[in-house]
């Protein structure tokens, strides 16, 4: 009787076991999204509409999802496809305009990073290159990785010229990478103001200009002598930026790069007359119609 009992105490307790491991590692992995954006618009999940912003699923399915948002009373939308791992959470943020440039919006989302007592972090931005700060602290420019963040809340701060700031405030979790894309929009106002600085710039550089020619165009040289490669020709009257100097010589800046023009049939742009300079007797043996004519 003892034994029977036995037996099906071991077969109840085995049934148990066999119900507990398939219930743990076959049960049902979801993921949670939550998306916002200004104005408000329409949520596509995978081509299919599934409600307005602000939207949210606690029991979203895993895996590669297209998502695309558009706007109402905006003519346009946002669309990404991207990869959302299980049993996370996926914060989609963005604002929406049909001008690009005001266009911006972050995407965050856990990753487990396989290391129980540290959190991490992997952050990404439109357009690269932005700084990032976190608590006051500078770590450097974006695509940036980090292994040793520490648990809590922190602060992240995305910057780049002639772009607004972005700043998010967000939690990072040890065993867990957080996953930040933040798109920057353009600031309008320092935009042009950048622009204007370069057009200031632009016109303080010294210029030349081409002179008329024998043959009616001027060689451009690879280096300051007539032996020189060839890399160009330009015409009389052309103005270019100039770069440099030498006996004989300038280096200008053209459409295909730079190079070397003969200072005989070139004259710097707002002075009253050239000065024309020989080629030196390390670029000419003689002054003969030959060696003027390699000149040009």
């Amino acid at each position: 009787m003892g034994k029977k009992i036995a037996a099906i105490v071991f077969a109840i307790s085995f049934v148990s076991l066999v119900f507990f491991i398939l219930w743990h590692y076959l049960k049902p992995v979801k993921a949670e999204i939550d998306i916002k954006s200004y104005p408000q618009a329409s949520v596509y999940i995978n081509g299919q509409e599934v409600g307005k912003t602000p939207y949210q699923d606690r029991n979203f399915k895993p895996g590669v999802t297209e998502i695309r948002l558009v706007a109402d009373g905006v003519n346009t939308q946002w669309e990404r496809q991207m990869s959302i791992p299980p049993q996370t959470s996926v914060i989609i943020s963005r604002t929406l305009s049909d001008d690009a440039s005001k266009t911006e919006g972050h995407i965050l989302y856990f990753e487990d990073s396989g290391k129980d007592n540290i959190a991490g972090l992997i952050i990404n931005s439109i357009p690269q290159g932005a700084s990032i700060v976190i608590d006051g602290e500078m770590k450097g420019e974006t695509p940036l990785t980090l292994n040793d963040l520490s648990p809590g809340e922190h602060k992240i701060s995305a910057s780049l010229p002639s772009y607004k700031s972005k700043e998010i405030i967000t939690n990072a979790i040890a065993g867990y990478k957080l996953v930040a894309e933040i798109s920057l929009s353009r600031d309008v106002e320092l935009s042009d103001d950048h622009e204007d600085q370069e057009e200031e710039q632009e016109e303080d550089k010294p210029m030349v200009e081409i002179l008329d020619t024998p043959t009616g165009w001027l060689r451009i040289r690879e280096d300051a002598s007539t032996s020189s490669k060839e890399i160009g020709k330009v015409d009389p009257g052309d103005e270019f930026v100039l770069l440099d100097e030498k006996s004989g010589w300038y280096k200008i800046e053209f459409e295909d790069g730079e190079g070397w023009i003969s200072s005989t049939y070139a004259e710097k742009v707002g002075e009253d007359s050239p000065t024309p300079t020989p080629i030196t007797q390390e670029d000419s043996d003689s002054d003969s119609q030959e060696n003027t004519e390699e000149e040009i």
